[in-house]
């Protein structure tokens, strides 16, 4: 999963290059020629990542998993920030509230639903039994 993690990384990374550089304007164009169609693929793209990052870094049987996905929030709040502001000096890049807005919604959204999923999930299981129930650990 941690593989997953830093591929959806660097696809996102990837993206915001291409983009600073002038690279796939017209596809950005076609998401921007749709109402909402920016805020929706702000949301959706670091959402996705933040499910990813959260899955693989936050384990159900960690002693306190909310410390974790509070690092993970945490992490990803400051990229997207740091990216948001680094387009006020970039020329083919402008800053915007909104999507600043929609990425922290992303994060927070779906990075729940990747805790939720984790705590429903199956239990880890080792050579002494499930984690958790009885007979195990």
């Amino acid at each position: 999963m941690k593989i997953a993690a830093l591929a959806a990384g660097v696809l996102v990374f990837g993206i915001s290059v291409a983009a600073s550089a002038g690279v796939g304007l017209d596809l950005l164009a076609l998401v921007h020629d749709i109402p909402g169609g920016d805020t929706l693929g702000h949301f959706l793209l670091i959402g996705v990542l933040s499910l990813v990052v959260s899955l693989a870094f936050v384990r159900r049987d960690a002693p306190r998993p909310w410390r974790a996905w509070r690092r993970v929030v945490l992490v990803l709040a400051l990229l997207v920030t740091g990216d948001e502001l680094l387009q006020l000096v970039l020329p083919l890049r402008s800053f915007s509230a909104g999507d600043l807005l929609a990425n922290y919604a992303g994060i927070l959204v779906f990075s729940l639903i990747a805790l939720s999923a984790r705590r429903k999930g199956p239990r880890t299981v080792d050579a002494r039994g499930p984690v958790g129930e009885e007979g195990g650990r």
